[in-house]
């Protein structure tokens, strides 16, 4: 009796781990899959509802890639193409944060698979040619910052960072607006820590950029170093002294402190 029981619990055991090894979406994701496998609806002849974003390709002659977002239903797509071949695709079911799905065809034969959301990625080769990234000479960082404003890091972070965070550790980096933006998707994602680090590179250029100082002192606050966020705070009040942004968040320090 002892025996057929023990037998009865390895058979209950080896049937539910094979059943969630069939549900673990790491494993179906290993397969790749057409758009239409992934359940991600048809946006085709639907009309995006950003404007076209500005080019963002290495300058590989005749190789255009944009990034476009589609209202399909209740169901927000961001569809990155390649002279109109999508060949990265993210989807929001409920258009809440955080997306419910990315995926990718890194072959270019229409087979996608899933990446995980709010990840980086650069573009496949066939995509952007040799290395998939854009050439430092050709990168527009004045531009990528503006796109990222479209999106809106507070409303859509995961795309901001999927759209910056590639190009962050580049050295030519000269506009304190990019920073700014890959900062505040990092801190609406709670990723302070590397929010801080990006306000920081951004002042590291100039000093004297009142949103650098005032996001810098809030991401600050949420890293509990209430000395440095009381001085951007009172470097942001130098550069705005008609602003009041900052006073609720002094009260709230001085609060915490006491």
């Amino acid at each position: 009796m002892k025996n057929k029981s023990s037998l009865f619990r390895i058979l209950i055991i080896t049937y539910f781990t094979f059943s969630i090894s069939l549900i673990t979406p790491q494993n179906t994701s290993a397969f790749p899959k057409t758009l239409n496998d992934w359940g991600i609806p048809d946006w085709k002849g639907k009309r995006n509802i950003f404007s076209t974003l500005e080019e963002r390709s290495a300058k590989v002659p005749g190789k255009e890639t944009r990034f476009k977002i589609y209202q399909v239903e209740k169901v927000s797509v961001g569809v990155y193409t390649i002279n109109g071949k999508a060949y990265a695709v993210t989807a929001d079911f409920d258009n809440k944060e955080p997306l419910d799905l990315a995926v990718m065809d890194f072959s270019g034969k229409g087979l996608f698979e899933e990446i995980s959301p709010g990840s980086s990625f650069q573009a496949p080769t066939w995509a952007l040619g040799v290395g998939g990234t854009i050439a430092d000479k050709d990168l527009k960082f004045g531009e990528l910052a503006k796109q990222a404003k479209k999106l809106n890091p507070y409303k859509n972070p995961d795309a901001v960072i999927i759209l910056l965070e590639a190009y962050k550790d580049k050295p030519l980096i000269d506009n304190q607006d990019y920073f700014n933006q890959l900062g505040l998707a990092y801190q609406n994602k709670k990723r302070t820590l590397e929010a801080i680090s990006m306000y920081q590179r951004g002042l590291a250029l100039n000093p004297n950029h009142p949103n650098l100082n005032f996001n810098l002192g809030v991401s600050h606050t949420f890293n509990a170093d209430y000395g440095a966020a009381i001085k951007q705070f009172k470097l942001y009040k130098k550069l705005k002294p008609k602003s009041s942004r900052t006073e609720k968040w002094i009260s709230y320090i001085q609060d915490q402190v006491n």
